[in-house]
C-alpha cells in the first residue's frame, strides 16, 4: 500500500477556532478551489449534482493528522464513492451510445425479456395495476391475454402475447409478485402489496432492466436511461436514484476502470484523461483494502485527496471542452462522437 513518510508523525495540535494544521488546510484550499471551479457558469449547470454532493461532503470531513481513524474511513470511502463515480461520468460520455444500446436490447432478451417502447411499456404495467392491483390472482397465461385484449387494437403490431409475456417477465425477474402455486395446475401470481401503485411499480421495472445492463457490464448516464425508458428527460433524477443504489452492490469499482481505460485507448482523448488512470487505480487499491488497519493512515488519506482532487480537476477539464465546444455538456452533442440517441 502506498505510503507518504513523514506527514503522520507532524504536530497534531492543529485544530483551534482560528488554525488548522498546514496540512489540513493545504487540503481544505485544494478542495475549495475544486469547489469554486464547480460554481462557474458551465459547470453549476452540467456537472452531475452527485459529485457536487460528494466533494461537497469531502469538504466537511476532518482533515488533520490527528483525526480519528472512523474519520479517515469516513474520508477514504467518501473519496472512493466520488471516484466511481466520476469513473462512470466519464465512461459513458466517451462510450459509443449506438453499440451499447444494442448491446443493451440484446441483454435483455436474452433474459426473456423485452422493451416495447415508453409508451407501450407504459400501457403494459398499468394494465397489470388495473388486473392484479386489488389483491387479484391469475395465472400468468390469464394475465397476459387480459393485457393484449386491451392493447393489440391500439398496437397491434408491437403488442403480441410473447411481446406482452416478455414485459410481464421483466416484472417476475424483479420478484414483484407473490407466487402461489397449485398442485396439477398453473401457478397463480398476486402483485405484492408494495408494488400495487404504477409509481412503484415503475421503479421496479426500471431497476430491473438497469440491473440487466450492470449485470453485462452496460453503463448508460440518466439522460440516457431517461431518453430510453420515458422518451424524455424529465425523468433523469429519478433514473440517477436508481442507478446510485445499484451501483452500489453492482458495479465493481476496478472493473469499471478498466472498462474505462480501454474505452479511452480506444477513442480520442482531447483533454488527456488517460492520465487519470494512475489514479483511479490507487482509489481502487485503497478500496480492495479498506478493511486493511495501515490503508487509511493518514499519509494515504493524503493520497487519496491529492488523487481525487487530480481526477475531478479534470473533469472539469473536459466538461468545460465540451461546453466550449457545443456551448451544453450532453450526450446528445458530443464532439468526441458524430451520432445522437
Amino acid at each position: 500500500m502506498a505510503t507518504i513518510k513523514n506527514h503522520s508523525s507532524q504536530s497534531v495540535n492543529y485544530r483551534s477556532k482560528n488554525h488548522q494544521h498546514p496540512i489540513e488546510l493545504e487540503l481544505n484550499e485544494k478542495i475549495q478551489l475544486v469547489l469554486s471551479l464547480m460554481k462557474s457558469h458551465e459547470l453549476e449547470h452540467f456537472c452531475p449534482h452527485a459529485i457536487r454532493r460528494k466533494m461537497l461532503a469531502l469538504s466537511r470531513c476532518p482533515l488533520g493528522p490527528d483525526s480519528h481513524h472512523d474519520d479517515r474511513m469516513k474520508i477514504m470511502r467518501t473519496v472512493i464513492a466520488l471516484g466511481n463515480r466520476v469513473a462512470f461520468e466519464l465512461l459513458v460520455k466517451h462510450s459509443n451510445s449506438h453499440r451499447i444500446i444494442s448491446s443493451l436490447w440484446v441483454a435483455v432478451r436474452n433474459r426473456g425479456c423485452q422493451f416495447l417502447g415508453p409508451a407501450i411499456q407504459e400501457e403494459v404495467l398499468k394494465l397489470v395495476i388495473l388486473a392484479l392491483g386489488d389483491g387479484t390472482q391469475l395465472t400468468r397465461k390469464v394475465l397476459v391475454l387480459y393485457i393484449l385484449q386491451r392493447m393489440e387494437k391500439i398496437y397491434p403490431l408491437q403488442a403480441t402475447k410473447t411481446s406482452v409475456g416478455h414485459v410481464v417477465q421483466i416484472l417476475y425477474r424483479a420478484s414483484c409478485f407473490e407466487i402461489i402455486k397449485r398442485p396439477g395446475e398453473s401457478c397463480l401470481m398476486q402483485l405484492k402489496e408494495q408494488y400495487r401503485k404504477y409509481i412503484d411499480l415503475r421503479r421496479e421495472h426500471d431497476a430491473q432492466i438497469i440491473s440487466m445492463a450492470l449485470e453485462s457490464g452496460i453503463r448508460l448516464s440518466p439522460e440516457q436511461w431517461s431518453s430510453l425508458l420515458y422518451g424524455d428527460q424529465r425523468h433523469k433524477s429519478h433514473m440517477q436514484s436508481i442507478i446510485d443504489k445499484l451501483n452500489a452492490t453492482n458495479a465493481p469499482f476496478d472493473r469499471l476502470v478498466d472498462q474505462l481505460a480501454k474505452t479511452l485507448a480506444e477513442e480520442q482523448d482531447f483533454v488527456h484523461i488517460a492520465d487519470t488512470i494512475v489514479h483511479f487505480r490507487r482509489l481502487v487499491q485503497f478500496e480492495q483494502h479498506i478493511e486493511d488497519e495501515n490503508t487509511c493512515c493518514f499519509s494515504n488519506i493524503i493520497i487519496a485527496i491529492d488523487s481525487i482532487i487530480f481526477i475531478v480537476t479534470r473533469l472539469i477539464t473536459f466538461i468545460t471542452y465540451i461546453y466550449g465546444q457545443t456551448g451544453t455538456y450532453s450526450l446528445y452533442k458530443n464532439p468526441m462522437k458524430n451520432h445522437f440517441i
